[in-house]
């Protein structure tokens, strides 16, 4: 008999809630390791520039990724050019690409390409956009970490 009062007691469902939460334990662990990430843009227009460093600063404060500049890693490229030339600080085109590098001796690995066009107003929506076209990358692509 008391072999089966420990199986209806609270303390027999411990053993049963341990299996299912050491699964969910380690899907934390590995949400919770970010994904590195670099960001390099060029250009010199007013609004490209700005989508640069707002970049930046979101993804310092991101709970997915890490600014990472060396190792293994995702690389986003930002290129920015003003729409009209006679009125650079209108608004700005922009070209953002993710490529995976190993290394910085190595040739990065060209993953995919985004345009759009930004200006001073709608910095935050593009980077929202850039961020959920990024993540959905480097989700795919995440395996490329652990070789």
């Amino acid at each position: 008999m008391a072999s089966s009062a420990p199986q209806n007691t609270p303390n027999s469902t411990i053993p049963t809630a341990s299996a299912p939460s050491t699964a969910s334990a380690e899907e934390p662990a590995v949400n919770a390791s970010k994904i590195p990430l670099d960001v390099q843009s060029m250009g010199a227009d007013s609004a490209g520039a700005l989508l640069g460093f707002k970049l930046k600063e979101a993804v310092l404060q991101s709970s997915f990724f890490t600014l990472t500049p060396g190792g293994k890693r995702f690389v986003l490229r930002l290129v920015t050019k003003p729409e009209f030339g006679d009125r650079p600080y209108l608004s700005s085109v922009y070209a953002v690409a993710l490529f995976y590098q190993e290394a910085p001796d190595i040739l990065p690995y060209f993953l995919d390409v985004r345009c759009g066009m930004v200006d001073a107003e709608n910095v935050q929506a593009e980077i929202n956009a850039i961020f959920d076209w990024t993540s959905d990358l480097t989700k795919k692509f995440r395996y490329l970490l652990t070789q």
